[in-house]
């Protein structure tokens, strides 16, 4: 990995230690993964379900080294024992990844 590859994976990961939580990230097969993962609620997306009017969703950011491919389906599962349910994929830097949730 590059120096500046290396530099961002470091600092995605410190982000997510101290603005995340603790979370089971769950498969359609039952895997279960530990991670940590941050949740942003009512954020305005654009072209949600291929429309041009804009909706307001809750947002999952998830580091990509962990959760490289989060399909529709997938449960999120807070210690709290909240759970949210993968809708799709949102953006995806190479880092991190942002799904939109159901």
């Amino acid at each position: 990995m590059d120096p500046f590859a290396d530099m961002v994976a470091r600092m995605d990961a410190t982000l997510q230690d101290r603005l995340g939580t603790h979370c089971q990230y769950q498969d359609n097969q039952g895997a279960t993964f530990e991670t940590r993962v941050v949740i942003s609620r009512n954020v305005e997306v654009m072209s949600a379900y291929d429309t041009q009017m804009p909706a307001r969703r809750n947002l999952a950011s998830l580091i990509k080294a962990e959760i490289p491919s989060p399909k529709r389906g997938h449960t999120i599962t807070l210690e709290g024992g909240d759970v949210y349910v993968v809708d799709q994929l949102d953006t995806d830097d190479g880092h991190m990844i942002r799904v939109l949730l159901q």
